[in-house]
C-alpha cells in the first residue's frame, strides 16, 4: 500500500507541476503534453526494480481512468492545449499496464517503457521545435526528419545499456544493436493517431524476450 500511494503520489506531483509551468506559460502545446509523458514514463520504466508489477498495474489503471476523465472533463490543460489527435495518451499506460500483467524482467519492461518515455517524447519534442523544414505525412499524421533521428538514436543508446547491463545475457548482441532500434523508429512512423505507443512497447519487449538468455 505505500509504495501505491508513492507511486500514485509522485504522478500527481507530476501533474500539478505540469498546470503550474503552463499557467505561467512556461509549457506549451506539444512541449507541455511531453512533458508529463516524459517524465511519467521515466518513473514507470523504473518502478519494477522497486515496487512489484501488481502495484504498477493497478497504477496503470487509476491512471488510464485519471487520463478518461481528464480527456472529456476540460481538466489537465498542460496535457490537452494540443489539436493533434491521438489516443496515445491511453494507449500507453493501458499498454505499460498489460505488458506489466506478464510480468518480464525488469530490465526488459525498463527497455520497452523508455522507448516510449524518452525515444518517443523526444522525438516529438525535437520534432515540433526544429523539423518544421523536413516534415513528411504517414497515415495523414505529421512527422519529421529530425524527430525520427531523434528516436533513432535514443532507441540506440537504450538498447545498448540494456544489452551491456542487464544482468542476463543475450544471443546475437550486435544483431540485436543493429535491428532494434531501426524496427522501433519505423513502428513510431507507421503507428498513427497513438498505436505506436502499443506497437512499440510490444515489439521492444518481444524481441529483447526472444534473444534473451533465462538463467
Amino acid at each position: 500500500m505505500t509504495a501505491l500511494i508513492v507511486m500514485l503520489g509522485i504522478a500527481a506531483g507530476i501533474l500539478i507541476a505540469a498546470e503550474i509551468l503552463h499557467k505561467k506559460k512556461w509549457l506549451h502545446g506539444e512541449l507541455g503534453r511531453k512533458f508529463v509523458h516524459i517524465c511519467g514514463g521515466v518513473l514507470t520504466a523504473f518502478a519494477p526494480f522497486f515496487i512489484s508489477y501488481r502495484v504498477l498495474q493497478i497504477v496503470c489503471i487509476v491512471a488510464v481512468l485519471f487520463i478518461i476523465f481528464g480527456r472529456y472533463g476540460g481538466m489537465i490543460k498542460s496535457v490537452y492545449d494540443v489539436e493533434r489527435r491521438s489516443w496515445g495518451d491511453i494507449l500507453g499506460p493501458a499498454t505499460i499496464g498489460a505488458l506489466a500483467s506478464f510480468q518480464p524482467n525488469e530490465w526488459i519492461f525498463c527497455a520497452a517503457v523508455l522507448h516510449l518515455a524518452l525515444a518517443d517524447g523526444f522525438a516529438a519534442v525535437t520534432g515540433s521545435t526544429y523539423g518544421k523544414k523536413n516534415r513528411y505525412k504517414v497515415f495523414g499524421q505529421t512527422k519529421s526528419i529530425v524527430g525520427s533521428v531523434t528516436f533513432y538514436l535514443i532507441s540506440l543508446l537504450i538498447t545498448t545499456a540494456v544489452v551491456a547491463f542487464d544482468p542476463n545475457t543475450y544471443t546475437a548482441s550486435l544483431l540485436i544493436v543493429l535491428l532494434l532500434p531501426p524496427i522501433a523508429t519505423l513502428l513510431e512512423n507507421v503507428g498513427a493517431y497513438g498505436a505506436d505507443n502499443v506497437l512499440i512497447t510490444i515489439f521492444v519487449a518481444t524481441f529483447l524476450s526472444y534473444f534473451q538468455v533465462v538463467a
